[in-house]
């Protein structure tokens, strides 16, 4: 006698088959960390249910994306200073999204060029101070990518504080994610 489930295709409930394997394609949230997956059968008149369960534990891997920015040298008034944006992936996984990084710069600073491999500056405002740049390209666990961030420095210009961050649509947190 077999028994099938309503869903299941009708060469699975074969009553001749010695074993059926089954496979199955989910969806994971960016935010799971480690998955526990537990199945079990049963069939009416069976000697041994002692061995009718079996469970499965997945990490999941995933980015954690960090970002530092640094100066190259020293910021004179009237000349162009360079700031060095370093991005990380801290996590056990690859990027899978676009990541972006987001860049204001304060009053007294001015946005000349960027350049980095894999970045591309998708907007820049001159009234906004806000650079915005964005790589589309997968960047591997441990793996590090670099931004040269030239600016102007007006003649008014004095102390700055320059904030930086970085985002990503996979990412697993945000505590390292502004500088």
């Amino acid at each position: 006698h077999t028994r099938c489930l309503s869903d299941w295709s009708s060469d699975v409930c074969s009553s001749d088959l010695a074993s059926t394997t089954i496979t199955m394609v989910v969806n994971v949230s960016p935010t799971a960390t480690n998955l526990t997956n537990s199945v079990s059968v049963a069939v009416d008149g069976e000697s041994n249910t002692g061995n009718n369960t079996a469970t499965d534990n997945t990490t999941i891997l995933q980015p954690d994306l960090t970002i530092s920015k640094s100066t190259a040298g020293s910021f004179t008034r009237g000349t162009n200073g360079t700031y060095t944006i370093t991005v990380t992936n801290a996590g056990t996984g690859p990027t899978a999204n676009d990541i972006t990084v987001t860049d204001t710069l304060p009053a007294g600073l001015t946005f000349v060029s960027a350049s980095g491999t894999g970045w591309t500056v998708t907007s820049s405002s001159s009234t906004s101070g806000q650079v915005v740049l964005t790589r589309t390209t997968s960047l591997a666990a441990s793996a590090t990518s670099s931004i040269s961030l030239v600016v102007a420095i007006s003649m008014s210009a004095n102390d700055l504080t320059n904030s930086v961050s970085v985002s990503t649509a996979d990412r697993k947190s945000t505590r390292l994610n502004s500088s």
